[in-house]
């Protein structure tokens, strides 16, 4: 990288050699501390020598001019300013209009340059810091986007490129006389955002923390940390870094456990800048996901009488690839992922740590083992808490060129650009190398591959040859350590394990879509990476949708709602298996299912539970839930212990009589602090109807109605009308994986298909309904009370593939509740059940989509009995001669119906068309989740026969 200190000026926006001026080298994280400071590991933050001055900076926003210089940019008063605190994105405060875009630019491709107009925000506060004669102090900007120029004292002192990671600038000759002025200006566009086009809100601003922090001469300037552990015994090397050569600082290297015992201690002189200090065998107890075994340690300098104390949780592990599996802590290794951006949906990319925490918790208790910081390296403190808490972390270098391509154009490919790329994978190895959740390195994402990469590739191979280095767009070259698809089918994975060409395991960047009503034949996934070593499983895409609360407070944004003229890629940003707000989709239980730790299943009256914990045994409390559709649900507790790696058997046989009188056993698994380690529910038997004691006769009489020019069912009780009307239902409101394979080309038939109007009378109970889609017959007596409703459907030859078959109804609005025998409790489809368990489970017709975009919700499988309550505790029920299927949802499918992706939510919906709406469904197709822009629902999910039949009685 060239020089230019000396000619500081706006070209550098667009000139990919210059991304670094005048900014320290980077470094691991730490805080220095006083030797008066009693600060734990936690609160770096209240260090007495860091002060934040993260609030009320004076702001101006503008888009500057050709005429414009940096000394122009600056060159205002501060009554022309507003008051900001940081963090903060810019566009969420009023400056600017927030963008979201997937896979391209947000302004015309043509590398290096940018927008001639581009948007700018300058900062500036005056800092009261004095600074003492031996020490130096030093500004660090927490994440800013996506270019930065600092001034001091309207001086020219940094320039900084690389959105994700910190600058820090030596300070120290200004603050001198106790303050100094300091003037930012961050642009929104560099050519650095050719390497920042991830599919995540394009923002400006400053997205962590701001400070200053100081310390001595001989303070530390970085640190190596490296504690290994194999076959029971750690290894501890640390290398330091000093400021300055300053011989004869005494380093003294302290090493304690959990309970504040002395494990190890050591000291050395250093002579000049750095030295190294090697620990002999040390008998610890190793960090794990499952155990997050964490050791303090506490570094001291000490010179000329002075003391400095910096202190540091040390995890003690490894991770390997040993003949072409991967391996942690010398045991084969799952990963059970999910890729998190990090997003809120209030402040955007500005998060704190409450959010952290609350993300954490949610993950875990999900059974996922590892995260995915996609695509970029993320708060300091989120690897903090994932050594803490246990999580195994992919960090990511901040490289997205997806926007290039991956062909000749593609910036990987063109040297110009190798030094900002390896200047980023130099920012996050620095940054993460101490930390022992960060289990593998990955060079970025979508970016091509190249020469740049294969660059990048050596140099983290060769300053860190103890983590695995992943990159998907290479493959499976012999620069990626792993092989990393994005978005595999399930044969695709299949075929790789059998063929053993590669000796390399395959752990999925990317897979299973969570776009909205997703993650259909999850299990399928599932089903194949248990059965081959191979295969080591995936992250999900993603976490979290990428919502930005509305100022009505009421609904989220995406792209689209910030502007008609703005580039935008609509709800694409909406894939996660919790809201923007964390609250939990159905997708949530159905990876928490897939992914829990235990394998449960029953052999006669033996209960076989096989525990996936590699490192932990767990005592546990077996919930036996022994459920019959008469008699309801009655429950057993045993307490066990389940060894690591192991199959614990049970003897149930002191239950014969319970599983002899149920119809299933339901197993659930719970610890002493409450937290799910797994469920499972089996059937024993089918009890008949016939065995059931008969329920007196509610008050009132069921009369049915059927008109002889449309389709449409009455059905009244008491002088209420329970069901108003109903009609044929061929058409799904399409999930958002059904737009991106041209669903309406497929089906646009089945959404009018004409039932009501071509109509034969058969007898008195009895009509014949055609249309181009094929024969109904329907069939309605009245019974002493009892309605029976027959539905014969036989479809057109050239028709066979129909998104559903059903009868749609709508219900009063005064239901109350509803109660079903199925699959539940929550919403599931033919290829999103897994998670699910039969039981009598009760809906509250109030509760509305957790979806933000419009779509088809509320579904149930495997249904028996369906009772609707209404207001005085009317009742109707509504069985049928074999299970079927129902949705409830609150709008007619045709208006939850999106037409072009992303132009519909359900809050964009007018209140008028509300309502309670019935679908009983003789076949629904899957919901899908292998991709969501052309995948449709695995062929064994899609319609197989051309007759249906279902008889139905309402009583």
């Amino acid at each position: 990288m060239r020089n230019n200190l000396h000619i500081p000026s706006l070209s550098f926006l667009e000139d990919p050699a210059i991304f670094s001026v005048g900014v320290r080298p980077p470094r691991a994280f730490f805080s220095p501390f006083r030797e008066n400071d009693q600060i734990s590991h936690a609160d770096w933050f209240r260090s007495s020598m860091l002060e934040d001055i993260s609030r009320a900076w004076l702001m101006r926003y503008f888009a500057i001019s050709p005429q414009d210089t940096l000394q122009s940019c600056i060159a205002c008063c501060d009554d022309d300013m507003s008051l900001l605190d940081l963090p903060a994105n810019f566009q969420l405060h009023g400056y600017g209009d927030p963008i979201y875009v997937n896979d391209r630019y947000e302004f015309d491709k043509n590398p290096p340059h940018v927008p001639a107009n581009n948007e700018c925000a300058h900062l500036r506060k005056r800092i009261s810091h004095r600074c003492p004669a031996d020490e130096k102090s030093i500004l660090h900007i927490g994440a800013p986007r996506a270019a930065i120029y600092i001034f001091i004292d309207r001086q020219f002192v940094a320039y900084h490129q690389d959105s994700k990671t910190e600058p820090e600038i030596d300070i120290t000759q200004y603050v001198k006389e106790g303050n100094c002025l300091v003037d930012l200006l961050i642009f929104r566009w560099c050519d650095g955002s050719y390497l920042e086009c991830q599919d995540f809100w394009r923002l400006s601003g400053v997205e962590r923390e701001v400070y200053v922090w100081q310390q001595p001469l001989w303070g530390l300037a970085d640190i190596c940390i490296d504690a290994d552990w194999e076959e029971g015994r750690g290894t501890l090397s640390i290398d330091i870094l000093l400021e300055s050569e300053m011989d004869g600082v005494d380093v003294e290297v302290v090493l304690k456990d959990g309970q504040g015992n002395i494990c190890h201690s050591c000291h050395d002189i250093i002579l000049g800048q750095n030295c190294r200090l090697d620990s002999p065998v040390l008998k610890v107890t190793p960090w794990s996901p499952e155990i997050p075994t964490l050791y303090r340690l506490d570094i001291s300098l000490h010179f000329a009488g002075s003391k400095l104390n910096y202190t540091f949780r040390v995890g003690f592990r490894r991770v390997e690839i040993a003949d072409g599996l991967l391996e942690f802590n010398g045991q084969y290794l799952t990963i059970k992922g999910v890729n998190r951006h990090e997003h809120s949906a209030a402040q955007g990319h500005v998060i704190d740590e409450k959010s952290m925490l609350e993300d954490i918790a949610l993950i875990k208790a999900a059974h996922i083992n590892a995260v995915r910081n996609s695509h970029y390296p993320n708060h300091r403190r989120w690897y903090q808490l994932c050594d803490e808490y246990g999580l195994l972390l992919v960090d990511e270098a901040n490289i997205e060129s997806h926007g290039m391509g991956y062909g000749q154009e593609s910036l990987a490919k063109d040297p110009a650009w190798q030094a900002a790329h390896l200047h980023r994978v130099r920012n996050m190895y620095h940054r993460s190398k101490n930390h022992s959740s960060v289990v593998i390195w990955s060079l970025g994402n979508e970016a091509g591959y190249g020469v740049n990469f294969i660059s990048a590739y050596k140099w983290l191979k060769g300053v860190d040859p103890s983590r695995p280095i992943q990159y998907e767009q290479a493959s499976a070259d012999e620069m990626t350590d792993i092989y990393c698809p994005m978005y595999p089918s399930i044969e695709d994975i299949e075929h790789y394990a059998q063929a053993k060409a590669f000796s390399k395991p395959l752990i999925m960047c990317e897979y299973a879509h969570a776009m909205g009503n997703s993650l259909g034949n999850f299990s399928d996934y599932w089903a194949v990476i248990n059965r081959h070593d191979t295969l080591q499983g995936g992250f999900v895409w993603d976490w979290c949708d990428q919502g930005l609360r509305a100022k009505d407070d009421r609904s989220y944004c995406y792209g689209g709602h910030y502007g008609k003229n703005l580039p935008s890629d609509a709800n694409f940003c909406l894939n996660g298996i919790v809201d923007p707000d964390r609250h939990l989709h159905p997708t949530y239980y159905e990876l928490q299912y897939c992914y829990q730790p235990l394998q449960i299943r029953l052999e006669q009256h033996t209960l076989h539970l096989r525990s996936l914990y590699q490192f932990k045994s767990i005592d546990v409390a077996l919930v036996l839930g022994f459920t019959s559709k008469c008699h309801g649900t009655s429950s057993e507790k045993m307490i066990v212990t389940i060894p690591a790696r192991q199959e614990t058997m049970i003897d149930l046989s002191a239950f014969a009589e319970a599983l002899a009188a149920s119809q299933f056993l339901k197993v659930d698994v719970y610890d002493d602090s409450h937290f799910h380690h797994g469920h499972e529910q089996f059937v024993l038997a089918h009890a008949h109807e016939s065995l059931c004691p008969q329920e007196s006769d509610p008050p009132g009489v069921v009369l049915g109605t059927q008109s002889h020019t449309s389709h449409s069912l009455v059905i009244a009780k008491s002088g209420l009308k329970m069901i108003e009307s109903s009609e044929f239902c061929f058409w799904r409101a399409p999930v958002d994986n059904d737009m991106g394979y041209d669903y309406y080309r497929l089906y646009g038939a089945c959404h009018e298909p004409g039932w009501q109007t071509q109509i034969d009378l058969l007898d008195t109970h009895s009509m014949l309904h055609r249309s181009e889609l094929g024969e109904i017959t329907t069939q309605l007596r009245d019974d002493e009370g009892i309605v029976n409703y027959s539905f014969e459907l036989q479809l057109s030859n050239n028709r066979l593939d129909v998104p559903r078959i059903g009868l749609l109804l709508k219900l009063s609005d005064e239901l109350n509740s509803i109660k079903y025998w199925g699959k539940g409790p929550r919403e599931n489809y033919s290829d999103r059940h897994a998670a699910t368990w039969i039981d009598w489970h009760h809906l509250d017709p109030t509760q509305m989509s957790s979806y933000i975009a419009a779509q088809e919700y509320g579904h149930r499988i495997g249904v028996e009995t369906l009772d609707l309550i209404f207001s005085g505790q009317e009742r109707c029920r509504i069985a049928a001669n074999s299970t079927f299927e129902f949705s409830f949802t609150h709008f007619h499918p045709s208006a939850m119906s999106q037409q072009t992706r992303g132009d519909l939510r359900f809050s964009d919906i007018d209140s008028c068309l509300y309502g309670y709406y019935l679908c009983i469904d003789l076949f629904h197709m899957g919901v899908g989740g292998t991709d969501s822009w052309g995948a449709r629902p695995l062929e064994q999910y899609l319609n197989q026969r051309s007759h249906h039949r279902l008889k139905l009685q309402f009583s």
